[in-house]
């Protein structure tokens, strides 16, 4: 790129003529040009103002320096996850190699390098990644990026197994489970780590090779293998070679105390002079099932195995045999038969229960038994549940309860067995306060009752327009006690009361005889009793009080006066309820001796 720089006192250039000293030209007043070959080139610009001046020619000699060429070689083979050596062969004819930028094309970041010395990378993955390499000289001149395919080969995936053997077997057979992804021939170069084996036997380089150890002790056994493109994988694994006499023996956990509804605890404990015991072969019911065997092929030392018997509860206790075979190789074994008695086991029942009611009083569960007749105890447990089985409903609280019924039989084995019972929510009811009406009126209930569609119930029905609604109009005769039953529609009921007294009109003697012969000897005012807040007064004929009461009519009045008595003649009174409804009451008494 040229960039004018030409100074004309202000006036404005309107044309450029640019030589680039190749014959090649530009107007342009910022030209950009690409030289062909490197070297020497004089530059000459020349500029035309608008008043039509032309400027002397300006020269400038500029050097184009030849572009460094990349390149670079690779070591083989190339195998995924190990490092692969480049090792760069790029070239300069003008000015010194100063950086080199590596892109391995495996999306891992490009790499900047100052010097020209090997550079290894590793390729996680086998396939075929296009690497590339650009170089920077002094100059500031950069390369084309040379590419160059790389195959990068898959590793062998090195794997065998080991087998269990002892120094009495006739030989170890090892077997290779080796792969690799591209299916290709592998080849095989086996170490069995074995100082004392036969010249020229300590190696192999089949496929599953055997070999004969003499000598109990740990091996380290090393596999070589090596793909068709010559990558190289190695695996080293630790062999035990077994002693030859394996002790076999097992614990039964709880011996004494074996129910057959419980699992059995075994505790290996079998032992071998030398090495472990790699296999242990279990017959658990070896009388009646000698076939049926589990096989452990990792029997660590006091490793615990679990078994369940078939259940059974009667008559009595059954024998079991339990063997053990114990292996530290495939011809060192050793077997271990222990006799164990197994005891019955309780067999309950614990039938479904009915929901209930929150409200009803405790009851019994009798839903629950042991079925085979085994003597024992039985304990009960759960919200609301008493170790005796007594539910308690309101205790529990409404909802859906776990009771568990525990039955353990005199030989110490149990069983225990789980129902749910569903408590149905109590509905609430309120049948109002009591109330007072007047002889011959009315008035209106308003209960409020509660809960999932409850129907209302009231008892007795006399004097209620309806029997079976929350809020019927009451208008009883006499003094009366109503009782209102809410049902929901689980059947759950509540009841409450409400009493209604009925003020009826006083019904005043107009004479009476305090002569103390038992036959009214007081003015005996009818219902009056029931106006609590009645005032009576009675007047001599003269106006005075002779007597009066201002809160009811609890002491009849007894015709005296100051405890003196009044004599017989008229006497004037008035009576006030004071009560709603009552008018004040007023007339004459008259005072019989």
């Amino acid at each position: 790129t040229f960039r004018d720089t030409s100074n004309t006192n202000g006036q404005k250039i309107v044309n450029w003529i640019w030589d680039f000293g190749d014959n090649e030209f530009s107007d342009k007043q910022h030209p950009t040009h690409t030289y062909k070959k490197s070297g020497t080139y004089k530059v000459k610009l020349i500029v035309e103002v608008e008043n039509g001046c032309i400027s002397e020619v300006f020269s400038k000699d500029i050097i184009i320096y030849a572009l460094p060429v990349a390149d670079f070689s690779s070591a083989s083979p190339a195998c995924e996850a190990k490092a692969i050596t480049f090792t760069d062969r790029s070239v300069s004819s003008e000015g010194k190699i100063v950086k080199w930028y590596w892109d391995f094309g495996d999306l891992s970041p490009i790499e900047e390098k100052v010097t020209p010395d090997p550079f290894s990378h590793t390729f996680k993955t086998s396939g075929t990644y296009t690497v590339k390499l650009r170089v920077l000289t002094e100059n500031g001149c950069e390369s084309l990026a040379f590419e160059k395919s790389i195959v990068i080969n898959p590793l062998p995936l090195v794997n065998f197994g080991v087998p269990e053997v002892c120094i009495r077997d006739s030989f170890a057979q090892f077997t290779d489970s080796t792969s690799i992804s591209d299916g290709t021939e592998l080849n095989y170069l086996w170490n069995f780590g074995n100082p004392s084996a036969s010249p020229g036997t300590n190696t192999s380089t089949l496929k599953n090779p055997t070999h004969r150890y003499t000598v109990a002790g740990t091996y380290q056994v090393t596999l070589t293998v090596t793909s068709k493109a010559g990558c190289v994988n190695t695996l080293v694994k630790t062999f035990v070679v077994n002693g030859a006499t394996p002790i076999a023996g097992f614990e039964i956990l709880n011996s004494s105390n074996l129910c057959s509804n419980k699992e059995v605890v075994f505790r290996n404990t079998s032992t071998v002079d030398f090495g472990e015991i790699g296999k242990i072969e279990w017959f658990f019911d070896y009388a009646n099932a000698p076939t049926n065997k589990i096989v452990d092929e990792n029997p660590l030392p006091n490793k615990e195995y679990r078994f369940s018997y078939p259940v059974f509860s009667a008559p009595s206790a059954r024998q079991i045999r339990v063997r053990m075979v114990a292996y530290s190789g495939g011809s060192c074994a050793d077997e271990e038969i222990q006799t164990m008695m197994l005891l019955p086991a309780p067999s309950v029942s614990f039938t479904s229960l009915s929901n209930v009611c929150q409200e009803i009083a405790p009851f019994r569960i009798t839903q629950a038994t042991e079925l085979s007749g085994q003597a024992g105890n039985a304990t009960f447990s759960g919200p609301g549940l008493s170790p005796t089985g007594i539910f308690n409903p309101a205790q529990a609280g409404v909802g859906i309860h776990t009771l568990q019924f525990v039955f353990t039989a005199n030989n110490g084995c149990s069983e225990s067995i789980s129902q749910t019972i569903t408590v149905m929510p109590t509905p609430l009811v309120n049948a109002g306060r009591d109330t007072i009406i007047l002889e011959g009126g009315e008035t209106k209930l308003n209960a409020i009752g509660s809960g999932n569609n409850v129907t209302y119930k009231w008892f007795p029905a006399t004097g209620l327009s309806r029997d079976d609604i929350p809020d019927p109009i009451a208008s009883p005769v006499d003094d009366i006690i109503y009782t209102l039953t809410v049902t929901s529609d689980q059947a759950c009921v509540a009841t409450d009361n409400i009493r209604i007294k009925v003020l009826k009109q006083p019904e005043v003697p107009n004479a009476f005889s305090p002569n103390n012969d038992g036959l009214n000897d007081i003015w005996n005012v009818k219902y009056l009793e029931s106006y609590v807040n009645a005032t009576v007064r009675v007047f001599s004929r003269y106006g005075s009080i002779v007597y009066q009461s201002n809160k009811g009519y609890a002491i009849p009045w007894n015709g005296q006066f100051n405890g003196v008595d009044l004599p017989m003649g008229t006497y004037y009174y008035i009576i006030d309820p004071k009560t709603k409804g009552r008018r004040v009451i007023t007339g004459a008494v008259t005072i019989l001796r």
